[in-house]
This record gives C-alpha cells, structure tokens and sequence, in this order.
C-alpha cells in the first residue's frame, strides 16, 4: 500500500528518508504502525518521540522500559 505523498515531495519539504537502520540512534522522533520491537527501542535516544498504534493495554512492560529510557 502506498502513500498519496510521492517520495520526492516528502524529500522536497526537508524529509530524510532512510533504509538503513542506522538513523534510529539519532531519531528525534520515530512514526511508526506498531510498537517497535525491543532492540529497535533499546537503540533510541532519551527524549525521542515515539507516535504510533501502540497498544499500551498490552505493552505495559515495553511502555514502561521505553518510558524509563527517557522515551515519549
């Protein structure tokens, strides 16, 4: 499924976008569909926004380890 939002317009109003999972350690905010999983949370910097459907009935522990860490 793809986005209305061509590539090259998203890049064009100052997006970065990355296939590397190299930009997570320096991700000041990380949109995402689903909570990430434990390594990819482990990786973030403190302050780093977290938006997305992350199901916190059922994440308790992960949300509160990411909240520990500094994440919001």
């Amino acid at each position: 499924l793809g986005s209305s939002v061509s590539d090259d317009q998203l890049i064009k109003a100052g997006a970065s976008i990355e296939s590397s999972p190299d930009f997570i350690k320096s991700a000041d905010i990380l949109l995402c569909v689903n909570l990430p999983d434990a390594k990819i949370l482990s990786e973030l910097k403190s302050g780093t926004v977290v938006i997305g459907q992350i199901s916190p009935y059922e994440n308790k522990n992960a949300i509160a380890d990411a909240a520990g860490k500094g994440l919001t």
